[in-house]
């Protein structure tokens, strides 16, 4: 190990103090602010250092229990040394960099309205959507905490805060008049508005892809429609007819069947043929078209010969009011 050697003379008026930037002194900056010291020094810890904005006296007695350090080679004031962590405070400028890299949109307007005013470490100033203190139904005109950081050396953080107000101008979809759960949307459902908005909890739906969908709850005039409120309509209705095609040792059949679940494009469902007879599960696709699933072909057979229907092993079928349509 390099053994320390410094020759330790004050150059510097009584009070002040020795700034470091990071978590330890290190035997350089010792030697940046003394006169004589030694070109040893190498940017090797010598003891943690004190909080952002804090200082410490550091005693004679103490400088020479220093790890590598000489006594009989060190003039020691006989104040010792003042050591002062580096520091900073936060500004709106700063603040304004970071949160916009957070929001990542211009068209936003942002007012800051308090901070943080604490000293803080020298480091990387970051804000995370994580932090944001806001419910899904914030509103422009409230004002909203959002919690960051300072990431220094790598691994120690400091909070920070923020108190601010947000809002950005939107194209939204709205009700054009009150709507209700299980109606397919159509354009004359929905207008367009421009308005200011809390931009970065809601999720607003998009107006072409609002068609043909429907709201899970009554929707007031006037009200924006936001994607969570939309869902896609059944493709099947539980009591619905189809009919299923199955495919069974080269032949093609056809099964009326009556759905006992409804579901929609991609989700199971179970049906049972018209006459009786035991139930079958399928996923239903595109345009009400479902891939049937045997849940016991070998019992099938048995409970439906009475119908004349073989077992169903794979097939597709569609909605239809008479039950006899076919889907290739």
């Amino acid at each position: 190990m390099m053994i320390l050697s410094l020759v330790f003379l004050v150059a510097v008026a009584e009070g002040a103090c020795v700034l470091v930037q990071g978590d330890s002194v290190l035997d350089s900056d010792l030697e940046s602010a003394l006169v004589g010291a030694s070109a040893q020094a190498a940017g090797r810890p010598l003891m943690r250092a004190p909080i952002a904005g804090a200082r410490r006296w550091i005693g004679a007695e103490e400088l020479t229990r220093l790890p590598g350090v000489r006594p009989a080679e060190m003039r020691i004031p006989p104040q010792g040394i003042c050591i002062e962590r580096a520091a900073r405070h936060l500004d709106e400028s700063l603040l304004r960099e970071s949160l916009r890299k957070a929001i990542q949109d211009d068209t936003v307007s942002i007012e800051i309205l308090d901070f943080s005013r604490y000293p803080l470490p020298e480091g990387q100033l970051e804000f995370l959507r994580s932090g944001l203190m806001a419910s899904p139904s914030a509103r422009p005109e409230r004002a909203v905490l959002w919690r960051g950081r300072v990431l220094s050396d790598g691994r120690r953080t400091t909070p920070v805060w923020v108190r601010l107000r947000m809002h950005a101008e939107r194209d939204l979809p709205v009700a054009a008049h009150d709507l209700i759960p299980g109606k397919p949307l159509t354009r004359e459902d929905i207008i367009v508005t421009r308005q200011r908005v809390f931009p970065l909890q809601l999720a607003f739906a998009d107006a072409g892809h609002a068609l043909g969908q429907t709201v899970r709850r009554r929707v007031a005039a006037g009200e924006p429609l936001l994607a969570s409120l939309l869902k896609k309509p059944r493709t099947v209705e539980a009591g619905g007819v189809v009919t299923a095609e199955v495919d069974h040792a080269g032949i093609r059949l056809r099964l009326p069947a009556i759905a006992e679940t409804g579901g929609r494009d991609g989700e199971f469902i179970w049906l049972k043929p018209a006459k009786g007879g035991r139930r079958f599960r399928g996923r239903i696709q595109e345009h009400g078209l479902v891939i049937v699933e045997a849940e016991d072909s070998g019992k099938q057979t048995s409970d439906n010969a009475s119908d004349d229907s073989a077992p169903l092993r794979s097939g597709r079928m569609a909605k239809t009011g008479s039950g006899t349509a076919l889907r290739d």
